[in-house]
C-alpha cells in the first residue's frame, strides 16, 4: 500500500510539469473560445425588437390641461365627442343652417319647469331655445363682441319676441357674456341632431348632420294672448282672407296661453313667405314656428 502511494507521488511529480507546459501552450485559444461562447449565448438571450414606421403624429403631451381622449375617424374627419358630459365639434358642420340676430336668455324664474319638449328646464344645462330647429337639434351659437362660443342644444320653442332669434339657458349665457346686458348680437349654426341608440347592446348618441331643416310641419303664429276673447277676435278677423286659422291653448311656464295660428307648410320657405306676406297687411308680428 505504502509502494503504491510512492509509485502515485513519483507519476504526478513527472506528469505535472508536462501539464502545465501544455496548458501554457493552448490557453489563449481556450480564451478566445470562452468569450465566442459568451457573446453567441448573450444573443441568443435577446430578442430583435423592430418599431414599426408611423405617419401620425405624436401623442399630446400629458402636461395638456385638457382631459385625454381618442377621437374615432371617419372619412378623414374627427367625429364629435364628449367630455363629462359637454360636447364638442373639431369639424366643419355639413348642415346648412345659419342665422344672426339678437339672442336673450331665461333663468331662475324658469328653472325646474316644463319646456316646450316635455324636458325639465335646468339652467346650468347648456340648452337654449329656438322658433324652428327641431329639438335636440346642437347648435353653436358666436358673440361677435368677445369672440366667445359655445354648443347648446336645442330643447324648447322661443323665444316668441319678433326680433330675438335664440333664448339660451343661464349656463350658456354666462359663457357668452349675456348676464350683464342682458341680449347681444350673435351668430348662430346648426351642427346637426343627436340621436340616441343602441350599439352591440350598449346606448349610444350619434350626432346626424345630413340634416333637411328646410322640411317639416310649419304654421305661423299672428299672436299669443293670457284672453281667449282676444284670441277670438283675431281669428275671425284673419278667417275673412285666409280659411285656416287656429287657435290652440297652451300651458307655458304655469301660465295659459291663446295662440293665434295661420296655415300648416311643410316647406320652410313657403311659410316664411306667408310670414312676409302677414307683414306686408301690419301683423308686424308674425312669425314662423315648427310644431
Amino acid at each position: 500500500m505504502l509502494s503504491s502511494k510512492k509509485f502515485l507521488l513519483k507519476k504526478i511529480l513527472f506528469l505535472g510539469p508536462l501539464f502545465i507546459t501544455i496548458f501554457e501552450m493552448v490557453k489563449p485559444s481556450l480564451v478566445a473560445l470562452f468569450i465566442l461562447l459568451s457573446f453567441s449565448l448573450e444573443s441568443c438571450s435577446k430578442q430583435v425588437i423592430r418599431t414599426p414606421v408611423s405617419n401620425s403624429a405624436p401623442p399630446p403631451s400629458s402636461s395638456s390641461k385638457s382631459p385625454s381622449m381618442v377621437s374615432k375617424k371617419i372619412e378623414g374627419k374627427e367625429k364629435p365627442y364628449t367630455v363629462n358630459g359637454k360636447w364638442y365639434f373639431p369639424i366643419t358642420s355639413a348642415v346648412d343652417y345659419k342665422e344672426k340676430g339678437v339672442c336673450s336668455w331665461y333663468g331662475p324664474d324658469f328653472h325646474g319647469k316644463l319646456t316646450s319638449s316635455r324636458e325639465t328646464y335646468d339652467m346650468f344645462a347648456y340648452t337654449a331655445a329656438h322658433r324652428i330647429l327641431p329639438f335636440n337639434t346642437q347648435v353653436r351659437v358666436k358673440n361677435p363682441a368677445n369672440d366667445k362660443e359655445v354648443v347648446v342644444r336645442i330643447n324648447d320653442r322661443g323665444p316668441f319676441l319678433k326680433e330675438r332669434i335664440l333664448d339660451l339657458s343661464y349656463t350658456a349665457a354666462k359663457d357668452l357674456g349675456l348676464i350683464g346686458p342682458g341680449t347681444a348680437r350673435i351668430e348662430l349654426e346648426a351642427l346637426g341632431i343627436l340621436e340616441e341608440g343602441e350599439d352591440k347592446g350598449q346606448k349610444v348618441t350619434r350626432l346626424v348632420q345630413q340634416i333637411d331643416f328646410q322640411q317639416g310641419n310649419f304654421t305661423v303664429q299672428i299672436g299669443a294672448f293670457k284672453d281667449r276673447q282676444n284670441a277670438l277676435r283675431l281669428q275671425e278677423k284673419l278667417l275673412k282672407e285666409y280659411p285656416q286659422v287656429e287657435i290652440s291653448e297652451t300651458i307655458r311656464f304655469e301660465e295659459t296661453f291663446f295662440r293665434v295660428r295661420l296655415s300648416h307648410c311643410t316647406q320652410l320657405q313657403e311659410a316664411l313667405r306667408l310670414q312676409k306676406q302677414l307683414e306686408a297687411k301690419g301683423f308686424t308680428q308674425a312669425m314662423v314656428v315648427a310644431q
